[in-house]
């Protein structure tokens, strides 16, 4: 599978290699898309004090909370070491 092919190539492709409906792979695609976006909705409050880290904790678990503070820090670090550069 090539970046260059469209998304209708793509979903005929996977129906074919995972012999699934095309609705099947729809669907699937549908319900990972809005967790992915529920997720980062949560996690997006959690990073701006618009919701706590208890709060985040209990809608999307420890792990994500973790990987999102260690991913701000991160940031946080090199923008930090560029300004002193």
């Amino acid at each position: 599978m090539s970046t260059s092919e469209s998304m209708l190539d793509k979903l005929a492709s996977l129906s074919e290699e995972r012999g699934e409906d095309v609705s099947v792979i729809l669907g699937r695609a549908l319900k990972v898309g809005i967790e992915h976006l529920w997720r980062e909705s949560i996690l997006d409050a959690f990073l701006s004090g618009r919701a706590s880290r208890d709060e985040a904790i209990r809608s999307v678990g420890l792990e994500w909370v973790e990987l999102s503070e260690a991913t701000q820090q991160a940031v946080t670090e090199d923008i930090r070491w560029a300004r002193a550069a």
